[in-house]
C-alpha cells in the first residue's frame, strides 16, 4: 500500500533523515485506515528541542496506538502531551515549542494545534481549509488544552501543510500558487519555504495523499 509523500523544512533548510535535530521537530506514522503527521519548532526563548520531540512522540505514538478521533481521545492527546512538556520545564530554563499535528482515521481527519501553529489543506488545488494563529503553549500551566478542530472529511486528492514557529501565516492564493505544477511533497515545501521571510524560525511539513479512487485513508462504503 503506497505510503503518503511528505516534505519537510526546518529553519528555512531541508530536512533529511540524516539530521539529527529535524529527526526530533516531524512525526510521521501511518498504520491500517489511521496516520498522525506532526511538526513542532522550539520557541525563541526554549533552552532546547526536547519539547519537539516530547509533544511529537507522546501524541504520535498514542495515537497509533489506539486511533480515535472522538473529543475525548483528542483531549487525553492533548493532555499527554502538556503534562510532559510540563514536566520538563526548570527555573529560568524553558523548554517549550509550538507544534501542529495532524491525525487521519476512516476518511476524516483532526488536528491539535500550540502556540504558534496552523494547518492548510488543498482540496483538487484549491485552499479548502486554514487555521492559523497563537493557541494555548503547551508546558505552560499543569493542565492546559491544545487547540483542537471539529472533525472534518477527506476527499481522495488531499493535501496538507502543517507548521509551527514564527514566520507569519499563509493566505490561500500562496497556497493555491505553490501547489501549481509540483511533483512530490519536497518540491512543495521548497516552494512554500520561499514564502516566508528569511529569518523565519518555522518547521514546515507538507503531505500529499496517493492520487487513486480509493486512498489508504478513504472509508469503505460498506464501513460506519
Amino acid at each position: 500500500m503506497k505510503k503518503a509523500d511528505v516534505g519537510r523544512y526546518y529553519l528555512n533548510k531541508p530536512c533529511a533523515d540524516d539530521r539529527p535535530d529535524g529527526d526530533t521537530r516531524f512525526y510521521s506514522g501511518e498504520r491500517g485506515g489511521a496516520a498522525v503527521f506532526g511538526a513542532a519548532c522550539p520557541t525563541a526563548d526554549s533552552h532546547g528541542g526536547g519539547a519537539c520531540e516530547k509533544i511529537l512522540r507522546v501524541i504520535g505514538d498514542s495515537y497509533l496506538g489506539r486511533p480515535s478521533l472522538r473529543d475525548e481521545a483528542m483531549d487525553t492527546l492533548s493532555d499527554f502531551a502538556n503534562k510532559s512538556v510540563f514536566a520538563l520545564q526548570e527555573p529560568y530554563k524553558p523548554f517549550l515549542a509550538d507544534a501542529a499535528v495532524l491525525f487521519i482515521r476512516k476518511g476524516r481527519a483532526r488536528f491539535i494545534l500550540s502556540g504558534n501553529a496552523g494547518v492548510y489543506c488543498l482540496s483538487g488545488g484549491k485552499a479548502v481549509l486554514c487555521k492559523a494563529g497563537e493557541y494555548p503553549l503547551f508546558g505552560t500551566k499543569i493542565t492546559l488544552r491544545g487547540e483542537v478542530s471539529p472533525e472534518f472529511a477527506l476527499s481522495g486528492t488531499d493535501a496538507f501543510i502543517i507548521v509551527c514557529g514564527k514566520g507569519g501565516g499563509l493566505d490561500p492564493e500562496s497556497l493555491e500558487r505553490s501547489f501549481e505544477g509540483i511533483s512530490c511533497a519536497e518540491e512543495w515545501a521548497e516552494k512554500l519555504n520561499g514564502e516566508f521571510p528569511p529569518d523565519s524560525r518555522i518547521a514546515l511539513m507538507t503531505v500529499l495523499f496517493p492520487e487513486r479512487k480509493r486512498t489508504l485513508f478513504s472509508k469503505r462504503k460498506d464501513q460506519t
